[in-house]
Order: C-alpha cells, then structure tokens, then sequence
C-alpha cells in the first residue's frame, strides 16, 4: 500500500470498521434498542400499577356514601388486531379468574379502558386482587361473569397487577 498515504490508509481502516459493526452480520439477532420493543407483543396493564391501593381518588369511580367500594378502572393496551378481555383473580379464592364486563373500544394504537369489579359490597374490602389482560383473536371468547380455573392457552396474558382493594 505504498501508494496510499498514512492518512488514507487510517481513514479506510475507520470506514472498513465503522461497516462492519453498522452492518448486522447474517445469522445473528440484533438486540432489542429498548424493554418495550421486547413486549410489544404481550399485553400490559397501564393503570392501576402494581402494589395499589384503590379505589384511586379521582380515578375510579366514586363510592356510595354509605357501603363499600367495589369498581375501578382499569387502562391497558394490547397489539393492535387483537382483542382485550379484563379479568380479575381474587387471591383468597384462588384459583378461579372471573371475566369482567365487556371492552367496547380499543383504539387503533391498541389502548383501551374498562371497569372491574373486586368483590360485592358484602365481600372483599381488604383483599388482594391480580389483575389480568387476556389479548384474544376472537372477539367472542369470553363473556362477562365466565369463571375460569386457569389461564387461557389460546390468548396472549399479561403479568398480573396486585391490588388491595381498601373500602
């Protein structure tokens, strides 16, 4: 290469090696740039958050003067071309999950709201509650009040949010 100066012979090595590590190499998996490109394919609970207490002032529905607090909202978001189906596992009554009311929209980005229920104005002030997500394809999959035993194999799950509800 004595007909390349020092400079140019540097410059190339830079340019060969800044190709080499832009370009991915056949075979190998680029890792994710971020958490959520890891999951953007499972559905997630945005609120409540774990640990919470509800109901949230402000957030959930107001309660009855007199009598317990038994609904709260829930936000969340699913891949886009699926459906949402909220359900909520009492955890003193495990193993059974119950489907909740009915989700009318889903927004073209995939998020969504609705409303639980944790227990009856007779059951259930001071308990703990997992929340979940079913993400299905078929819109049809569940009604409202279904009882399940376990987790569905043919719809996607979210992790489950714990709250404690307090009135």
């Amino acid at each position: 290469m004595s007909w390349l100066s020092t400079a140019q012979c540097v410059g190339l090595r830079v340019l060969f090696v800044g190709v080499l590590t832009a370009t991915p190499l056949p075979g190998l998996a680029q890792q994710p740039s971020s958490p959520l490109q890891t999951e953007t394919s499972a559905p997630q609970i945005l609120s409540p958050k774990d640990q919470d207490r509800v109901p949230r002032q402000g957030e959930d529905p107001p309660c009855p003067e007199q009598g317990p607090c038994t609904k709260i909202n829930v936000e969340g978001r699913v891949t886009p071309g699926s459906w949402p189906f909220l359900a909520v596992a009492p955890l003193l009554a495990a193993p059974r999950i119950w489907i909740q009311p009915r989700i009318t929209t889903v927004n073209r980005n995939g998020t969504f709201s609705g409303m639980v229920y944790l227990g009856t104005d007779k059951v259930g002030a001071g308990e703990k509650y997992k929340l979940l997500i079913f993400a299905c394809q078929n819109q049809q999959r569940f009604r409202e009040r279904d009882v399940l035993r376990e987790v569905p194999n043919d719809c996607v799950v979210s992790d489950a949010v714990t709250v404690l509800r307090t009135k």
